[in-house]
């Protein structure tokens, strides 16, 4: 993958800052991939709709939004952060790409990717960030994949 200096550590990224407090140096990365625990994928997990409440799903939107406030705060300037889940709820995507724009002033930036639809910039009325049609949405019908979602972030 062309990868030259690499950090694997295993952690709440929750918790992350707190953990590496008690060093002496403070870490800060250039990238950090935020692959966020979600509330799955209605479109190929069976009885999700038995298994799931929209509570879950606000749940795990409130988690996200801490896991991107941490890996913030361990983010160098102009560093990059790749979110990503398997779920398919905007609550979970959209709404939380353009919380954290709004929350910290972060770029929404072109995944690269040549599959999948564009992020929605509307939602039920709600108008969103227009940075984020620029993320992507992979319907397994449409891409041969399991549903996900991704979207790339710049810390200016």
């Amino acid at each position: 993958m062309g990868i030259e200096n690499t950090v694997v550590i295993k952690s709440d990224a929750r918790f992350f800052e707190a953990k590496i407090k008690n060093s002496n140096d403070k870490i800060l990365f250039d990238k950090i991939l935020l692959d966020a625990p979600c509330s799955g994928n209605y479109v190929i997990e069976k009885d999700w709709f038995k298994k799931r409440t929209i509570e879950d799903v606000k749940g795990c939107s409130l988690d996200q939004r801490e896991l991107i406030r941490n890996a913030i705060k361990n983010l160098k300037d102009d560093g990059i952060l790749v979110y990503s889940t398997c779920s398919l709820e905007p609550e979970e995507n959209e709404f939380v790409i353009d919380w954290a724009i709004n929350k910290f002033g972060l770029k929404c930036l072109d995944t690269g990717l040549k599959i999948g639809e564009n992020g929605l910039t509307q939602v039920n009325g709600k108008v969103l960030d227009n940075s984020i049609s620029k993320c992507k949405r992979f319907w397994p019908s449409k891409t041969g994949t399991q549903g996900f979602f991704v979207g790339k972030l710049c810390k200016n």
